[in-house]
């Protein structure tokens, strides 16, 4: 699924992100952080997938972006910019996470973040396994095509991100 082993935040870096979470989480006083693990994919950014739970028992998976030390495979890295086309997109065609929150000062972790939904699935970075039947392919590429179609799609202005990008 590309998870490594537990993800090694000091105890610290943990705290200040629950705060920040609890802080963006209203009605929320006990907020966990359960099962926070790094993604070992992907070039562009360091991702963690982790489990926000609330004192309700509602539980919440999401993933943190996390802009990586400079420097970056890819620079200017514009988190913010991410953050604002990823919410740009939401009422579009175009699959995309629900981007739920940025910190963009680098106070809580050290380094700008956004926390979006986690999207149920899997990665495949190159190749597809090679237990991946043919028709599984072909419905991945027709995919893939298929949203690269409807970010061409995508009227500027209606998807308010003129300004915001």
């Amino acid at each position: 699924c590309g998870r490594d082993a537990q993800m090694t935040l000091d105890a610290k870096a943990v705290e200040r992100l629950t705060d920040w979470l609890r802080a963006r989480l209203p009605g929320a006083e006990d907020v966990r952080v359960e099962g926070l693990d790094k993604v070992n994919f992907g070039h562009s950014a360091e991702m963690m997938m982790l489990t926000l739970v609330t004192s309700a028992d509602t539980r919440q998976d999401v993933v943190l972006r996390l802009r990586p030390k400079p420097p970056a495979l890819l620079e200017p890295c514009d988190l913010a910019r991410q953050f604002t086309i990823l919410r740009a997109l939401e009422n579009t065609a175009v699959r995309v996470p629900r981007a739920l929150w940025l910190e963009d000062s680098g106070d809580v972790l050290g380094r700008p973040f956004f926390v979006m939904e986690r999207a149920i699935g899997d990665v495949y970075e190159m190749e597809a396994p090679a237990d991946v039947d043919d028709q599984t392919v072909t419905r991945m590429c027709q995919s893939l095509a298929e949203q690269i179609a409807a970010i061409h799609a995508v009227e500027i202005g209606r998807a308010s991100c003129r300004e915001r990008v």
